[in-house]
């Protein structure tokens, strides 16, 4: 059987945007440092769709840089949320240009302009370095 302490272990948890009706204004979660682990799961619940909501992912070099370096990842990593439904987006750390010194992950949903209920979780997997607490990932 299967020792569930090992995988809460091996992973991070992070509330991104918490659950809040979209339809208030842009909502920009927590920057995400990809620096400690192998790669990220992007988790969005999306509740009540009043309106089409856009989610999108992007890089950055710094965790406040109010989007002025945000960069595109190599693959499209942006997603339209359907009404009552979990999306799933994997962010490999193969996917950052860490040549190019962008570390963070942005993650951000537009206005929709009606009721849209929604939050995003990120779980960060296989963390690099071995220790007690797991490295943040905000």
């Amino acid at each position: 059987m299967a020792n569930i302490n090992l995988l809460a272990s091996n992973m991070e948890i992070v509330e991104c945007i918490h659950p809040v009706d979209l339809d208030s204004t842009a909502q920009t979660g927590d920057y995400i440092d990809m620096s400690g682990y192998d790669g990220v799961l992007v988790v969005n619940y999306q509740g009540t769709l009043g309106a089409a909501v856009a989610l999108s992912i992007d890089q950055c070099t710094e965790d406040a840089d109010a989007g002025s370096d945000a960069k595109a990842i190599t693959t499209d990593k942006d997603f339209a949320p359907v009404a009552n439904t979990i999306t799933v987006a994997n962010i490999a750390g193969s996917d950052m240009d860490s040549q190019g010194g962008f570390r963070w992950l942005k993650i951000s949903t537009d206005d929709p302009g009606a009721a849209s209920v929604g939050c995003v979780l990120v779980i960060g997997y296989r963390a690099r370095y071995a220790e007690d607490t797991m490295p943040a990932l905000v």
